[in-house]
């Protein structure tokens, strides 16, 4: 995402938000819940673009920021409300992110590397959430943990070429 160094830090006020260091001057790069901690996490670099979770006023939600613009866009998609999205995995060109669905039940989602279209990819629980606590990106797979309908807990591999999802 451009020649900049990106990192979260506390500002004066005590509020953690994102800043980009240039070699010389040091920069935030955008307040999305003004008064309040954004506190971004999880920043991943995709292409020109670097996407992160961050806090807002409804929830911890997805964004990207494109360098060559200035701007920080919230990832969108209908149906989707994002909510508690804390960890980003980058496998390929899309990015993996648990987060919860329009019925609030925690399910793995992507998204394009436009930042425009998210998708829930997995269902380990169709009756409810998945309750999944991380999605870790290695080797082309994205592992997750997951609760299933039996409500056990259990480690998944998610593998986004062929599509499918194995118990581990």
């Amino acid at each position: 995402a451009g020649s900049k160094i990106y990192y979260v830090a506390m500002t004066p006020s005590g509020t953690y938000k994102l800043f980009a260091f240039g070699g010389v001057t040091t920069s935030a790069v955008t307040d999305i819940n003004p008064g309040n901690s954004d506190d971004p996490m999880s920043l991943v670099a995709s292409g020109s673009r670097l996407y992160f979770s961050a806090q807002n006023p409804s929830g911890r939600s997805v964004y990207y920021y494109q360098p060559s613009t200035g701007v920080v866009q919230l990832a969108t998609s209908s149906g989707t409300s994002q909510d508690n999205v804390y960890n980003l995995a980058k496998i390929g060109s899309k990015i993996y992110f648990p987060g919860n669905d329009s019925n609030f039940n925690n399910k793995l989602f992507s998204v394009d590397p436009d930042g425009s279209n998210l998708t829930q990819v997995t269902d380990v629980n169709p009756n409810g959430s998945d309750s999944i606590y991380y999605a870790i990106g290695n080797g082309g797979y994205v592992y997750l943990n997951a609760r299933d309908t039996d409500g056990d807990e259990a480690t998944y591999q998610y593998e986004p070429i062929g599509i499918s999802l194995t118990k581990i």
